[in-house]
């Protein structure tokens, strides 16, 4: 994940730093963009991704990108490449304009999250499993699930 240190440090480069967060973007040359966790729901989206990549490599400049996603489909995705000869003409274009970086380990974000104080029980289990069985309308499954939980409150 990139920081403000990150970008501070481009700045004292001299270089023009960009954090895509906004949907207002002006493209301008030698600009450095920076596009944290690029597949999330809350990400860029690809016509903007597209459009920042392409200034990049017309007018100069600098993209950082991190993403969960490898490579080779993130650029199916936020290219909209359907076809192999497409495909083809964007990785001309922009292969030599990444480096991959594969960063393997943990995150500090997943030690944290919401859902690590939820202790799963055996009791919360078969509760979440009465609760699909009554959706699907399984009620002989349903019963024989309740009745496990009726055994487990004595």
């Amino acid at each position: 994940m990139f920081t403000s240190s990150h970008a501070d440090k481009l700045d004292l480069m001299g270089e023009e730093v960009n954090i895509a967060c906004s949907r207002r973007i002006e493209l301008g040359p030698n600009q450095v963009w920076i596009i944290d966790d690029l597949n999330s729901g809350f990400g860029l989206g690809p016509k903007a991704f597209k459009a920042i990549v392409l200034n990049a490599h017309q007018k100069g400049g600098r993209v950082f990108v991190t993403s969960n996603t490898p490579y080779d489909k993130l650029v199916h995705q936020m290219f909209g490449i359907k076809e192999e000869e497409e495909l083809a003409r964007y990785e001309d274009r922009i292969q030599a304009m990444f480096k991959i970086l594969h960063v393997i380990g943990g995150s500090a974000r997943q030690a944290v999250a919401w859902h690590q104080s939820i202790e799963m029980t055996e009791r919360s289990a078969l509760e979440g499993k009465l609760q699909n069985a009554i959706a699907r309308q399984d009620f002989e499954e349903a019963a024989k699930l309740r009745d496990q939980i009726k055994a487990l409150s004595k």
